[in-house]
């Protein structure tokens, strides 16, 4: 709905609204009439979104250029629905007030720090912790991504060096705005005024205000995009048992663990970045300020060398919540999952953590990523052994409640990753047999005839059991096409491995499809299985459409980022006629993901 579809008030009416008859005006009214505020119809969108008179400079009007503001004359996306203008409304309120408290913060007795400039600075590593034994340091995956800034400490807060509120106060109110605009000597007031913020035109709704203790005022809509849109993606399989479920797991260590809140917090900043489309200038601090505070807390409770569950579950959140969202192209420098992976196994040698029934929740997610973790680095998974253990003795890890796909297959793809870290140093003859070896453990694990069905009752609702044994016959095909792909020789165009490809488009029927769907659980057996489709595959063809039915879901999180490596997978291999390994063409874009 347009301004232009809203009744007017009678203080910006225009000069003559309504048939009258006709009388002498004198020159005097003319012009007081002449200075009655007319609201723009064709400033830029900014101004339109926040009702304010726009004097339409070029290429920026004086009222964005003062706040900082990106200055739309063409229609942004943001302004397509009522809602995505809501989002966009909140996301400028909050860089008014961040613009504002950097001003107030330079005057303060450290003029060098204030929230904004976190944006421009490099995320700080971990190892800058300064204890010897902080295990962020051991692993040997570092990136120049997470050189520490000289510029930043992560211990200026914890250090009392800085004054939190001089950064991040809560007294700013409504005003804020209304001073700058108003009483600023660069801008021009008008007879007419009207709150600031405060009475919302009807379509833009307030959302109910979801507020967790200790998060910042200016965080609240994080705080609330993150409950409302974060979270639903994280654990959609859990939730099919027991309906918010996961929101038990994840609810408390929001509440009351300050460096998890900071990764939720992130993660909300980097999905609104994602899914609506906001101007980076807008967001990526927020992204950053909240990725540097969880670091600065987890390097803080290292150096202590306490509340080891408190920094499991940040360390895990940290790794999990990327996976969940934002798009492949994010620019923004961050520390690899692989080293913050590092640190959780330290944790979780140190609180001696359980790899068998019953698995605390946070082991369960460890498994996870550490098994599909192997696969993207070539290396054979941390836990591989307790693994290999629990294989023989028939145990659970608590994967298939997790994330859908039984425990035993998830068991064997742990040891097809550690057959993959070594066959470099096998003979060939030696590397077949073991392949053959595994062949037969995925063929014991194959259900009886019929077992892969239909998911949906007769009134509509999801069989939990029934999509967990479909989730696990495709994860099943796909770890079978990844052990075909380590004997020497291999090519995707031979028959047997077009027919496995086949079948696991066959199955994919089985898998209720859409944005409320659940192909992004899937995104380890996409990406094995389509590195392997030819042009001539209908894979392609059944992966698009799956695609254009979900929607914009399809561009965020893991899911997203395996659409990319397979484009790229499947233009090299059009065009060279030669097939190309989805791990060379991570490696060749820099692209260093845990798709999960």
């Amino acid at each position: 709905m347009s301004p232009s579809a809203k009744p007017q008030s009678p203080a910006v009416m225009p000069a003559v609204t309504t048939v009258a008859p006709k009388t002498k005006t004198t020159t005097t009214e003319h012009k007081k009439l002449g200075k009655v505020h007319r609201r723009s119809r064709s400033g830029c969108f900014t101004c339109r979104l926040r009702r304010k008179k726009c004097e339409e400079g070029k290429p920026e009007c004086k009222a964005c250029r003062h706040l900082g503001l990106q200055c739309d004359y063409a229609r942004p996306i943001w302004w397509g629905t009522a809602e995505q203008r809501r989002q966009h409304k909140e996301i400028i309120k909050a860089a008014i007030k961040k613009s504002q408290l950097s001003k107030k913060a330079a005057s303060h007795a450290i003029p060098d720090f204030s929230a904004p400039r976190l944006s421009s600075a490099a995320p700080p590593s971990l190892c800058s912790a300064p204890t010897a034994s902080d295990p962020f340091t051991s692993h040997p995956h570092s990136r120049s991504s997470a050189s520490p800034s000289a510029d930043w400490d992560p211990y200026l807060f914890s250090e009392g060096l800085v004054d939190p509120s001089a950064c991040f106060p809560l007294e700013v109110d409504v005003k804020t705005e209304h001073h700058v605009l108003v009483n600023g000597d660069n801008w021009v007031s008008y007879p007419w005024s009207e709150p600031e913020f405060v009475t919302e035109p009807k379509f833009f709704p307030e959302p109910p205000v979801i507020e967790g203790p200790s998060v910042e005022h200016c965080d609240l809509y994080l705080h609330n995009q993150f409950l409302e849109t974060v979270q639903p993606l994280l654990f959609p399989i859990l939730d099919l048992d027991q309906p918010d479920s996961a929101s038990g797991l994840i609810l408390p260590s929001l509440e009351s663990n300050s460096a998890y809140r900071h990764c939720c917090l992130s993660a909300a900043a980097v999905h609104l970045k994602a899914t609506r489309q906001v101007a980076a200038e807008l967001i990526d601090p927020d992204i950053s300020r909240h990725r540097y505070a969880a670091v600065s807390e987890l390097c803080n409770a290292l150096e202590h060398d306490n509340d080891h569950t408190h920094l499991l579950d940040a360390t895990l959140g940290m790794i999990f919540f990327k996976c969940s969202v934002g798009r492949h192209d994010e620019n923004l420098m961050d520390i690899p999952w692989h080293q913050h992976f590092q640190a959780a196994v330290n944790l979780i040698g140190k609180l001696d953590l359980p790899i068998s029934s019953p698995v605390p929740t946070s082991m369960s997610l460890a498994a996870w990523i550490d098994i599909i973790g192997a696969t993207m680095l070539g290396q054979a998974p941390a836990f591989a052994d307790s693994y290999r253990n629990l294989n023989l003795v028939g145990g659970s890890a608590g994967l298939s409640s997790l994330m859908g796909c039984d425990d035993s297959v998830m068991f064997i793809i742990s040891e097809i990753a550690c057959l993959d870290a070594t066959r470099e140093f096998l003979a060939e003859e030696a590397l077949c047999a073991y392949v053959e070896t595994l062949g037969h453990a995925i063929d014991d694990t194959e259900p009886g005839p019929g077992a892969v069905q239909g998911c949906f009752t007769p009134t509509g609702s999801i069989r939990a059991d029934q999509l967990r044994i479909n989730v696990t016959a495709l994860f099943r095909l796909a770890a079978r096409i990844y052990l075909c792909s380590l004997v020497p020789g291999f090519d995707p165009r031979q028959e047997s491995m077009c027919r496995l490809v086949a079948s696991f488009t066959d199955l994919l029927t089985y898998i209720p499809e859409g944005p409320l769907g659940f192909d992004r659980s899937l995104a380890w057996p996409f990406l094995i299985t389509g590195a392997q489709a030819t042009n001539t595959s209908s894979f392609r063809a059944v992966l698009n459409e799956r695609c254009r039915r979900m929607g914009d879901a399809a561009h965020f999180g893991s899911f997203g980022r395996v659409r990319q490596i397979l484009h790229d997978v499947w233009h090299s291999f059009d065009a060279t006629g030669s097939p190309k390994r989805w791990q060379d063409v991570m490696r060749d874009n820099g692209w260093d993901d845990l798709l999960i």
